[in-house]
């Protein structure tokens, strides 16, 4: 398997595509309208619920 490469053509080491995980995480995905971070499976459904089929959320699972 080729190494990842960053958009310079340098290969992305651990520590890099860690921090590049991070800024995605904390940016891109919480600004989307469709992202409601944590939230227990009982709170998801609700939230749906009354909405039109084909509705959806994502939310990073809470263990109950």
């Amino acid at each position: 398997n080729p190494e990842p490469l960053d958009e310079t053509g340098k290969p992305i080491t651990l520590a890099s595509q860690s921090a590049v995980d991070e800024a995605v995480e904390n940016t891109a995905l919480e600004a989307q309208p469709w992202y409601f971070g944590p939230k227990e499976r009982p709170q998801a459904n609700e939230m749906l619920m009354g909405k039109p089929d084909g509705t959806f959320i994502f939310i990073k699972t809470v263990a109950l």
